[in-house]
């Protein structure tokens, strides 16, 4: 048998061609490290953007309450006379003045009495000055000894007791009058009509509520301050609170009166606080997210704009050194005005993007 051997010439040029495929790849991989770095420099990004320092502001600290508004003065108006409502003037929502006529009763029997008590009292004013000049006659003649003294205590008794009798008689016309004066029924303060509680045809006693009427020009706002927050409020101290009616407005009022003891069962202390409301905004009942400012402190201040998300994932764009944008996340505070304070996730000093556009994300260069 005969045996057949590779030439030493091929496994050569195997060996070579396989060194010479290496050292081509390991050329190759050693002269494009440099271009690919340059190439994926070249590659990142950049779009325009307005950047802005993030300038540190004081800023007041607060501590956030809630609590409910309440109607200043509030009055269940009840009938003073009893009688049948032959008029209702005013219905709920309606605006009054103070003194203003809500209702009416029938005032005929009223009107009867007071014709009669006037009646009575002028006959009895009639007897007494003619019991006034039998006094002054007896006093005359007693004073000439012609009557007797016995006579004489007699008519001026007469004239004591008929100026009693008198005023007795002026008292019931009084009363009779303001019984038919209690036959309209009044607004006691100017206001907003709350609730109508009678129709015309209703016979009402006195004593009966009518009509509620809420002032509503000057509003409380009652707060609940926990124990651990107490020694921070006091009189005079100004709140801003917030209420869902308005999400973009604030409104501010007074502390009034402060309780003088907490409540046992949820260890907190009522605060009132006087709110002006003479635009009638706000209305009774309202909850509201207060803030009562108990000291300062510095924190950067950027653009509303600058901000994206809301709380508690909110983030902005801070444009580094070499014009590099990073994605950071953020905790804002209070607003004022088209600015917001950053308490958590910049420095002050530091550059924001204003207003992030949508190529704006992190990594990308800003120009």
């Amino acid at each position: 048998m005969t045996r057949i051997e590779q030439p030493r010439s091929l496994e050569l040029t195997t060996a070579a061609v396989a060194f010479g495929l290496g050292s081509l790849v390991s050329l190759t991989t050693g002269c494009s490290t440099p271009a690919s770095a340059a190439l994926a420099e070249r590659e990142v990004p950049t779009v325009k953007a307005d950047a802005i320092v993030a300038e540190a502001r004081v800023v007041p600290r607060t501590i956030s309450l809630t609590g409910t508004l309440l109607a200043a003065r509030e009055a269940e108006v009840a009938a003073e006379a009893s009688g049948k409502v032959v008029a209702v003037t005013v219905d709920r929502g309606d605006r009054v003045e103070s003194g203003a006529a809500l209702a009416r009763l029938d005032a005929r029997a009223l009107a009867f009495s007071r014709a009669e008590a006037s009646a009575s009292a002028a006959g009895l004013v009639a007897q007494q000055e003619s019991a006034e000049l039998d006094c002054a006659r007896a006093t005359r003649l007693f004073t000439a000894n012609v009557i007797s003294r016995a006579e004489y205590d007699r008519t001026t008794a007469s004239c004591t007791s008929s100026g009693h009798s008198v005023d007795a008689a002026m008292a019931r016309a009084g009363l009779a009058q303001k019984s038919l004066g209690d036959a309209v029924i009044r607004a006691p303060f100017a206001g907003l009509v709350g609730e109508r509680r009678v129709e015309v045809g209703d016979f009402v006693s006195a004593g009966r509520t009518v009509l509620t009427v809420v002032d509503v020009a000057t509003l409380k706002l009652e707060l609940s301050v926990p124990e651990t927050q107490v020694a921070h409020v006091a009189a005079g101290r100004v709140v801003s609170f917030a209420v869902a009616a308005y999400p973009e407005r604030e409104f501010s009022g007074t502390v009034k009166r402060i309780a003088p003891s907490l409540r046992k069962a949820s260890r907190d202390q009522l605060v009132e606080v006087t709110v002006d409301n003479r635009d009638g905004a706000l209305r009774p009942g309202m909850f509201a997210n207060a803030r009562v400012a108990v000291g300062e402190d510095r924190y950067p201040v950027v653009p509303l704009t600058a901000i994206r998300g809301k709380a508690p994932v909110e983030h902005l764009f801070v444009v580094r050194p070499d014009f590099s944008v990073e994605e950071r996340a953020v905790a804002t505070g209070a607003r004022s005005g088209a600015g917001v304070t950053v308490v958590r996730g910049i420095q002050a000093g530091e550059m924001v993007v204003a207003v992030p556009s949508a190529g704006v994300r992190d990594g990308v260069k800003v120009q």
